[in-house]
């Protein structure tokens, strides 16, 4: 079936009895005329299909978006508590002129599968059809939803009324009935006593009454709030009882102010409301203060403490409230502080040191805790009193050990922590949790306390051996170990630093004796093997830590390289010189220069043998700096027997370096296999 203009244009063709044009016949151009009136009708198909997919697509997108409206405005209205009324229903609200009003916006769970399955191209069953027109579906346009209120408003008026007035009241209330005990004091109304039993009633009045209103839904945060406050009362009421009427002894008080603690922590705990837990926590820790606990009575107030951290622990455990071990941790620290500073003795050692460490261990162990529970997940902010917690019982057990006893059994104390907290890492990869930063944290402290431990129990050169081999640890950690928000590398080039600045600074000078003459006093042979224990271990450290750089520090091996190349050179110079001036002073500037060049000859060697530019450079270096002092300093103090071994020993050494150059000549030329020579 051919257009109308193909028809012509086929007939004239035809009746002239000519070719077509570019010589094509007729058969040939009726071919192509139906080709073409296919293509047309295809185009016009797909022109009409997708603009009414378009359109079907715009009337879906419509449509969801108003059902999110809806679900996002019954939200808010749940959240912030107003009762589901309005004016005006969906049904009621004036319609968009576009369209007519809808009694809900739904949107059918196979309306897409459904609006594709009628978009799939059909036969057409003629040329009737408009193929330029697509076929129109249902109109799916509803109204919007009505707007909902501004629910930011309403959020902080509700969050005004319901919390802060209620807050308040709770505390002026209290404060009211602090003045009703002193004005009724004051005029001798009623007798202490009944003061007393009247702030009593008022607690459980306020406790009875919370109690009351928590059970109905809508006012279930308003009774809280009151229990609260009839515990407020009843610590007030305690704390009156003795301090100001003095009408019960301390054990009777400090029953019943703890009796008040328990009572809040079970209401906590059956409720589920951490703000009681809050109040138990904070009564149960001033309770102490209240009664005014001294020296007599140690054992009593930290065994005490010591109980109402493992129930605030237990607590927090349960209900995952970590802010219970945050405060738990600040008010320990700070009663025990009080304590310490005004009554402690070196006669209370024991005691002291038990709860020192008894303490920290309880704050140790509160952030995994939370681990226990099965849908708790793991998270750096757990562990943000670990490390003040740690230092703060460090620094309470250094001063009382060194105090009582000496220094060097605190380092029993920091290796106590380092093996604590290096098994709680390992517990914490074993679980492998997503986040690795508590794994960091607890790791870093580990090494920072082997570290302390280290010049707290050893002295002398063992500090600098142990720091050398732990910066190699360290740096082989940073290698096998990819953990974010930790550098190992870093940590341990400090190390490495410290250890070798301790070498040269002090211990050559303090330790080994070394003399403004470059001699070991009394001898050589004098601490010759810690000495030399001491070197190995450092310069083996030095050389391990470049070896296991990880790829990140990497363009830092040559830095590592040429310090210990450097630093070993000094060393083996030190001794040079230390050896022949005690044994022959005469011939240590000929010892040295031989040193010298044996030393230059070593790093060609490796530097040919490794292929190593940097080293070989060092080695020419080092023979030039040699023959400059072989013709400046030994001809001017050596005696002819030491100048003929000064220079046949670097002549011998020169040529050797020179028959390495022809040795290798092709090595540094071609260092490639593929290249040839250059003519």
């Amino acid at each position: 079936m051919l257009c109308h203009h193909c028809k012509t244009e086929l007939n004239q063709v035809a009746d002239s009895g000519q070719t077509a044009p570019n010589g094509m016949e007729p058969n040939a151009m009726a071919e192509m005329a139906t080709l073409k009136h296919r293509l047309t009708q295809l185009r016009g198909r797909l022109s009409g299909d997708l603009r009414c997919l378009e359109q079907r697509l715009d009337q879906v997108f419509c449509l969801v978006g108003e059902q999110f409206d809806a679900l996002e405005s019954k939200r808010r209205l749940a959240t912030v508590s107003i009762p589901k009324s309005s004016p005006k229903t969906a049904a009621e609200a004036p319609a968009p002129a576009a369209a007519p009003a809808a009694p809900a916006v739904m949107v059918p769970p196979n309306l897409i599968d459904s609006l594709v399955t009628e978009m799939a191209p059909t036969p057409v069953p003629s040329e009737e059809r408009n193929l330029t027109t697509p076929r129109r579906g249902p109109d799916l346009v509803s109204p919007r939803s009505p707007q909902t209120p501004n629910s930011l408003d309403v959020l902080a008026e509700l969050h005004i009324g319901q919390k802060w007035l209620l807050i308040v009241g709770i505390a002026v209330t209290v404060l009211g009935v602090g003045f009703f005990l002193k004005y009724s004091f004051d005029k001798n109304w009623i007798s202490p006593a009944g003061r007393i039993a009247l702030t009593y009633l008022a607690g459980a009045l306020c406790l009875g009454t919370g109690e009351a209103f928590r059970r109905l839904e809508i006012f279930h945060g308003f009774g809280l709030a009151l229990m609260g406050g009839g515990l407020a009362i009843l610590y007030f009421s305690g704390f009156a009882a003795f301090q100001i009427y003095f009408l019960i002894s301390r054990p009777i008080a400090f029953g019943l102010l703890a009796s008040v603690t328990l009572l809040a922590g079970l209401l906590a705990y059956v409720h589920n409301a951490k703000w009681l837990a809050i109040i138990g926590l904070i009564g149960g820790f001033i309770t102490p203060i209240v009664l005014r606990t001294d020296a007599a009575h140690q054992v009593n107030l930290m065994t005490y403490m010591a109980v109402l951290n493992l129930a605030v622990l237990g607590l927090a455990r349960m209900r995952a409230w970590r802010l219970l071990t945050t405060l738990g941790f600040l008010f320990t620290w700070l009663i025990f502080s009080s304590w310490f500073f005004q009554y402690y003795t070196n006669e209370k050692f024991w005691p002291t040191i038990i709860f020192i460490n008894l303490f920290h261990l309880i704050h140790f162990l509160s952030p995994v805790a939370y681990s226990l529970r099965p849908e708790e997940e793991i998270s750096a902010l757990d562990f943000r009193t670990i490390l003040p917690n740690a230092f703060i019982a460090f620094g309470f057990s250094y001063y009382t050990i060194s105090r009582y006893a000496s220094t060097e059994y605190v380092g029993f104390v920091t290796l106590a922590y380092a093996l604590m907290t290096a098994g709680l890492a390992l517990w914490l990869h074993k679980r492998q949790i997503e986040d690795e930063r508590p794994f960091a944290i607890l790791l870093a402290q580990s090494v920072l306390f082997l570290i302390i431990t280290v010049p707290i129990i050893f002295s002398q050169y063992w500090i600098t051996v142990f720091w050398a081999a732990q910066a190699t640890a360290l740096m082989w950690a940073a290698r096998r170990l990819d953990i974010t928000g930790i550098d190992f590398g870093l940590w341990a080039s400090i190390l490495l630093s410290a250890a070798l600045g301790k070498l040269y600074v002090y211990d050559y000078s303090v330790i080994f004796k070394l003399g403004p003459g470059l001699i070991y006093f009394p001898n050589f042979a004098a601490m010759l093997v810690e000495r030399w224990l001491t070197l190995a271990v450092t310069f083996a450290a030095l050389a391990a830590t470049a070896a296991c750089l990880p790829a990140s520090r990497f363009k830092d091996r040559p830095l590592h390289l040429g310090l210990f190349v450097t630093l070993l050179f000094v060393s083996l110079s030190l001794e040079t010189c230390a050896y022949f001036g005690g044994k022959a002073p005469m011939a240590r500037f000929a010892a040295l220069s031989v040193f010298w060049g044996i030393y230059a000859v070593t790093l060609l060697a490796i530097g040919f043998f490794r292929n190593y530019a940097a080293l070989r450079k060092a080695g020419l270096g080092l023979f030039g700096l040699t023959v400059v002092k072989v013709f400046l300093v030994d001809m001017a103090n050596l005696s002819t027997p030491f100048r003929v071994v000064s220079f046949m020993g670097l002549g011998v050494l020169l040529i050797g370096a020179s028959f390495l150059y022809y040795y290798n000549k092709d090595r540094l030329l071609y260092p490639a296999t593929d290249q040839q020579p250059v003519s």
